[in-house]
């Protein structure tokens, strides 16, 4: 029933997400990768698509993730998502640094200010602030 909605309508994220559901459970989860995959390259910058590949993909493969990421950049800049999922991506690879930066750029860019606690009492530490 899946396939027909495809033919009908290629660009269905339900029958789409439900043909990854049945061949992760019928043949496992790289075969659910691999139909993701083919799927996105006949529609590379269909975005809802690309969410639904990445969210496949986002703890497995966090290398994968950030690549799907930074070429969504391209054409989808300012979409806060994709920004979002790169950070989580860099993070999972524990590349902190970049993932922070990723964010804190992403807020910049968009007019979010994000200002550095001040420490005014002598008793606290910069080790003991938390982390943002």
């Amino acid at each position: 029933i899946w396939k027909e909605m495809i033919s009908m309508d290629p660009l269905s994220i339900d029958a789409h997400r439900n043909l990854a559901f049945l061949h992760d459970e019928t043949k496992g989860k790289k075969a659910a990768y691999e139909y993701l995959d083919e799927i996105c390259g006949q529609f590379p910058y269909q975005f809802n698509l690309q969410l639904l590949r990445i969210s496949w993909l986002r703890e497995e493969k966090p290398e994968v993730t950030e690549n799907i990421c930074r070429d969504l950049l391209v054409p989808y800049h300012c979409d806060a998502r994709i920004h979002s999922e790169l950070a989580y991506s860099l993070f999972k690879q524990r590349k902190t640094e970049e993932a922070e930066k990723e964010i804190r750029d992403h807020l910049r860019k968009n007019g979010i200010i994000f200002k550095e606690p001040k420490i005014t009492d002598p008793k606290i530490s910069a080790q003991t602030l938390p982390e943002f």
